[in-house]
């Protein structure tokens, strides 16, 4: 599991754990759970490195979940403003890290119908509200990435889905709010403005664990879209 330190990968990882199953954690944030593994997804050698140890313990893999995400480091830029290098880091976090860290699994994980991919995208993948192209682009290229993937990985029996969450109170919207009194102000917008309310990490972990268990052993190739309604209507936070 990537992004396993705090938030929806704190909490997919914790409700796996309840169900019985060992989980490795990786994440660049330092952690002392059990299984954690620090680990910069962007890099090659990180990952190549954590693979070893993983491998040398479980040298079969039956889930993955990539739940790494990062913003654009300035947001609400004009087109003209946009920085290129700033677009790279972001879709090497966004989507490169989750080719780097499936193409490094991609051997050890079960061919007999148990093996399960799960990616993070987002609502912003489907709906840009054009504050953060870099992000939105990213997202959807995720999207395009977990089909192809899908298709690609049916004949090795491993099933392959995302899920796009919106709004959810997690450390994530830290890098929009700056400060701890903004971060809860826009807690607050979201849960009055959303028509289903503002998102919980346990949420989104949950559906996450039913597109990884044996419940959802037809599904492959499918986006679920988690946003509380936003998009349906129109919401605009």
């Amino acid at each position: 599991m990537t992004a396993a330190g705090g938030g929806i990968g704190a909490a997919v990882a914790a409700g796996l754990e309840d169900e019985g199953a060992q989980v490795w954690r990786l994440d660049r944030r330092p952690c002392t759970d059990r299984g954690f593994i620090s680990c910069d997804v962007s890099s090659d050698a990180e990952v190549a490195s954590a693979r070893e140890i993983i491998i040398a313990e479980t040298p079969t893999i039956h889930h993955l979940y990539n739940g790494v995400g990062m913003l654009p480091p300035r947001l609400g830029l004009r087109l003209e403003e946009e920085d290129v290098k700033e677009w790279q880091t972001v879709f090497d976090t966004n989507l490169h890290s989750m080719v780097r860290v499936l193409g490094a699994f991609a051997t050890s994980l079960s061919e007999d119908g148990s093996s399960s991919v799960v990616n993070m995208s987002s609502d912003q993948s489907l709906v840009p509200r054009g504050d953060a192209l870099a992000y939105a682009a990213s997202k959807a290229a995720v999207n395009a990435f977990t089909i192809g993937l899908a298709r690609q990985w049916i004949p090795r029996r491993i099933r392959v889905n995302a899920i796009a969450p919106g709004a959810v109170r997690s450390g994530f919207i830290d890098a929009v709010a700056k400060t701890a009194e903004r971060r809860e102000s826009m807690f607050a917008h979201a849960e009055a403005t959303l028509p289903l309310g503002l998102g919980q990490p346990e949420a989104a972990a949950e559906l996450v664990r039913f597109l990884l268990s044996a419940d959802a052993r037809n599904i492959t190739g499918e986006l679920f879209r988690a946003d509380s309604g936003q998009a349906l209507m129109g919401i605009r936070l």
